[in-house]
Order: C-alpha cells, then structure tokens, then sequence
C-alpha cells in the first residue's frame, strides 16, 4: 500500500489518552493514507492492548526508555514514507485538519510545520486556567509562542527537510531540537490546521510538566554548547553583568507596555508560577533526582 503520510507517536503509559488521536488517524476518510506507528517505551499499563485495537496501526515495544529511543525507532519504521508527523498521545485533531497537514507538506521544498494550537483548560483549577490565558492573551508570550510553533503536540516535515539531521540525540525538548534545525524561512504554522491540547488537570501536575520543559531547555542548551552549531540562536557573549540585569529591565518594560493594566492579575499570577516552576527545578537537580520523559 502507498501511503500519504506516515505518524510516529512515542508512548509511554497514554492508555487513558490515546484513543482520541489514533481515532482521528483511522477515520474511514483516512483509509490507505496515513502510516501509523505507536513505539510504546516504558509502559506499564494497557497502552499497547489500546493501540492495537485499531486497525491499520503498527504497535511495537521497545525497551530502551527514553523518548528519543520511540522517535528513531518509528523514523526506522515508518522508512521512506513523508511527509512525516511526530506526534504526542494527548491531543485532539480532525480528519479535515490531517489531510491540510499532509497536503501542506506534500512538496520538495524543505519545509516543515505544526497546526494552530489551543488549549483545552476546562474544568481545570483557576490557577491552571490563568497560566494558559497569559500564553494566549499576554503579548510576549503568545507572540513568543506564535513565532516558535513548539508545545502543539505534533509537529510535520517534509521529505527533503528531514534530510537536515540524522537521528534524534538524547533531549527531552525533542520539538525545540527538531525546530532549531531549520531556518526561520522554513517554519510554517499550517493554514487550517488545528489541535486541541489537553492540559494538567492541577496546579500540581502543571509544575511537574514544566518542570521537565525547563530541564529539557537547559539540557538543549548544554546540547548546544558541545555542537559546532553555528546556526544555533543562543549567543554567548562578554557583556558586563549590570549591562544584562539593565538591558533584561528594559525587555520586562517595554512587555508591561505591550499589555492591558486589566491583564496584570493574570500575568501575575503566570509569573508566580513560573517562579514556583524554577524553585522546583532547582531542588529537583540539587537532589538529583529523576524526571521521566513524561
């Protein structure tokens, strides 16, 4: 069979939260186009007994834990078939949003890409609701957000940008590794395409998945350090310490200027979090103690 597209989801204990995406890929509308591979990585619950009951889907197990093992693993797998989707197991996407999503990457450009992504915060603690309002509503975030396409759940490329890297390295932040391949001409958000991202559903669980994308950003950047990346976005420079507190209060400034006084509850209470985000992040790494990939 020639597929369209192929889609690698890395899984590690989704039982609870896989069906809605593979639901979605294996809609009668999709019938012989997309290639679906599920590399369970890990698991100790019912993920693999869920996956395979769709039909048309490619359920293995590997034992090396690790996100980045699932995503080479299903790049072996899925082979010559592009464009390719990586895709978490916790978001929501129609028929109609796969099919722009693959005729957007169909080309021989090297380009790559993600849908517009929203988050779906209801029933969730006020507290959890307000940090996920500020990236959507404060200027400098969702702009931040807007301008790097990561944290939508799946991200695409087409055949020829995939060319760009060879295989995933050890990261957590495997979407900002993916992103930072490619030059800002070669990112798209892809017009009429459209997820809904589920959210932690407590303040709790929210700081310990942030506090593994602030850990997955420090190891990028220490990633970074040890590569010859000179297309690489973080600049080490010689600039006097007070020259950075003084050039880092005038970018605070100019954000508070870019927001309605209305929206200072809100980002207050974002900042709060944030803070309470990096405290947790310190001990976890003065402690030493593990965070898993998800």
């Amino acid at each position: 069979m020639e597929y369209r597209a192929s889609f690698i989801i890395p899984a590690f204990n989704e039982e609870l939260r896989i069906r809605g995406l593979l639901g979605a890929l294996t809609d009668p509308t999709l019938i012989g186009q997309c290639a679906i591979f599920v590399v369970c990585n890990g698991c100790t619950d019912k993920t693999m007994e869920v996956a395979q009951e769709y039909e048309g889907v490619t359920v293995v197990e590997i034992q090396d834990v690790g996100k980045h093992f699932a995503l080479n693993e299903g790049d072996r797998l899925a082979g010559d078939i592009f464009p390719r989707f990586y895709c978490d197991a916790d978001f929501q996407i129609n028929s109609e949003s796969i099919i722009r999503m693959i005729d957007f990457l169909s080309v021989d450009d090297a380009i790559v890409g993600g849908p517009h992504a929203t988050f779906d915060y209801a029933h969730r603690p006020w507290s959890v609701k307000k940090f996920y309002e500020a990236r959507a509503t404060l200027p400098f975030l969702s702009n931040w957000f807007d301008a790097n396409l990561v944290g939508r759940a799946v991200y695409g490329t087409s055949r020829r940008a995939r060319l760009k890297f060879g295989k995933f390295p050890r990261l957590r932040n495997d979407d900002t590794f993916f992103y930072a391949q490619f030059e800002d001409s070669e990112k798209f958000e892809i017009p009429g395409a459209a997820v809904s991202v589920s959210t932690p559903h407590s303040l709790r669980e929210l700081i310990r998945n942030e506090v593994r994308v602030f850990k997955g950003n420090r190891e990028f950047i220490a990633y970074l350090s040890q590569q010859d990346h000179e297309r690489s976005r973080i600049v080490q420079d010689d600039v006097p310490f007070v020259r950075k507190l003084l050039r880092g209060a005038n970018v605070v400034r100019g954000w508070l200027r870019g927001i309605n006084i209305s929206s200072y509850p809100t980002l207050a209470v974002y900042t709060s979090i944030i803070v309470a985000i990096w405290v947790n992040l310190e001990i976890v790494e003065r402690l030493q103690r593990p965070i898993r990939w998800r």
